[in-house]
């Protein structure tokens, strides 16, 4: 905290910070909502629009925005993920059926993808897939193309997954991107549809992939080079569940960590799962697990870590859980942060806001979507870093239109090369940026809490708050 006497001249400093960083925006517009017609219907009534609703999250700015966005003509169920450009403007978005660029307007060639296998495509009618983080849209590595990289379900062999790619290009640096292929086959394997999550490599420009069998057995890490997409390491024996699963993965900010939490739909029992991950050699060692309860049939787990990649979160759909990865072992640092206060959505669509999917914001707060379809409220956690209730997790803080069961599914695009490593050998350098949040003392407006959001490694930080105080330097 600091006094409010120091807070203009730290405003001043904030104010030209906001206005001169200018990397790694390309998370900060959340494409939202969900309609139940035709993807291609852009005219609704009244009373529709009031039990649906499409809509973005702006971060952009210094505070966040929630834009209604009724016209877009293309929902989003559960898979949901796009790319802006280095300075937040969007330019590709998906529901993992169809991908439109900023202007909601269809790449030629491109109007349908992952029709790989049609007899799952045509389950959607278009409306995009149900399963969360099942696209992942990347800089592809040494070229200035976006590849979506997607899972998808093979009907025909037994739910055999599958993974494709679409490639699109910069169309020559305008910024606008056009279709160069469309549904590569680039592995065919008894893998998870979903739970898709990438890390950067050590080198800071190709990507570690880890996907996870259907049996949640085994972890297949691959890797997204200027050479292609392959497999490179395989880590057996987790825990065996036979059914249908769902869950969230999540690599930590500083991709030193991977965690899952893998639950059975049928069953009673979720498993928590963390590692350690080597970003120069995509091994996974250092395995733990702990069990949590589960609801039969709920849809409600999701899976983040904290920004400075010390906590692990994971939920089921009444309970929120802390794991502290500094521990000796995951069950040690385990703390229940908070419970479902049994909020109801509305009177006229009584669904319960209960505990979902994580995204994490590009403000250092964590945000969690409800497993329940159709509910207009979001949770928020504020002090993700901070230990136990601490954390400030408030339930149905954040109204929105609508939303079902859809969280956006990012890579950290703000982790640069690991400096001095055996797998710097690119020359990639990490430029630090500055940035921070600031929000007055909810007891004492007079004091002030800033919390660091800089990025691309720095080692030392300086303030100067320009009123004729001693110089802070921090190393």
């Amino acid at each position: 905290m600091l006094h409010f006497r120091h807070f203009i001249g730290l405003l001043l400093y904030l104010i030209f910070v906001h206005q001169s960083y200018s990397q790694a925006q390309n998370d900060y517009i959340w494409q939202m909502g969900y309609n139940p017609l035709n993807p291609d219907t852009t005219k609704h009534t009244e009373d529709y629009l009031r039990t649906w609703g499409l809509y973005y999250l702006d971060f952009t700015g210094n505070d966040l925005k929630i834009i209604k966005d009724e016209d877009r003509p293309m929902p989003i169920f559960g898979t949901n993920t796009m790319y802006c450009n280095d300075l937040g403007k969007l330019m590709l978005y998906t529901n993992g059926q169809n991908l439109r660029d900023s202007a909601d307007i269809k790449i030629p060639g491109a109007e349908s993808v992952g029709t790989y296998y049609p007899d799952y495509w045509g389950l959607f009618s278009g409306s995009g897939y149900v399963t969360p983080q099942a696209a992942l849209l990347l800089p592809y590595p040494g070229t200035d193309s976006i590849v979506l990289l997607q899972t998808l379900r093979n009907l025909n062999k037994h739910l055999m997954d599958v993974v494709i790619s679409t490639i699109f290009d910069n169309n020559k640096g305008l910024k606008k991107y056009e279709l160069k292929s469309i549904d590569n086959l680039l592995v065919e394997m008894d893998i998870k549809s979903g739970k898709l999550r990438a890390c950067r490599h050590a080198n800071g420009r190709d990507w570690w992939i880890n996907l996870q069998t259907n049996d949640a057995t085994e972890i297949n890490t691959f890797l997204l080079s200027k050479s292609g997409f392959e497999l490179k390491n395989n880590f057996p024996g987790l825990l065996y569940n036979q059914g249908i699963h769902v869950g969230q993965s999540d690599f930590s900010p500083d991709g030193t960590k991977f965690g899952t939490i893998d639950m059975l739909v049928w069953d009673s029992i979720t498993v928590v799962s963390t590692f350690d991950f080597d970003r120069c050699t995509g091994t996974l060692s250092n395995y733990q697990h702990d069990t949590i309860a589960n609801y039969e049939g709920s849809l409600g787990v999701g899976a983040v870590f904290s920004p400075s990649s010390r906590y692990f979160y994971v939920t089921n759909d009444s309970n929120l859980y802390q794991y502290d990865m500094l521990a000796p072992t995951l069950i040690q640092g385990k703390k229940i942060v908070a419970e479902y206060d049994g909020f109801i959505n509305s009177p006229e669509w009584p669904v319960e806001v209960n505990f979902g999917a994580f995204a994490p914001g590009p403000d250092g707060r964590l945000y969690n979507f409800t497993g329940q379809g159709t509910s207009r409220w979001a949770h928020i956690m504020y002090e993700p870093d901070e230990v136990g209730p601490a954390c400030e997790f408030k339930q149905h803080i954040l109204p929105i239109p609508n939303q079902s069961r859809s969280a956006p599914n990012f890579p950290n695009y703000r982790l640069g090369p690991l400096d001095g490593s055996s797998c710097d050998t690119l020359g990639l350098d990490n430029h630090p940026i500055a940035k921070y949040r600031y929000e007055p003392d909810s007891i004492d407006y007079k004091r002030i809490r800033f919390t660091d959001l800089s990025y691309f490694r720095p080692e030392t930080w300086s303030w100067d708050f320009g009123d004729g105080s001693p110089k802070i330097s921090i190393k």
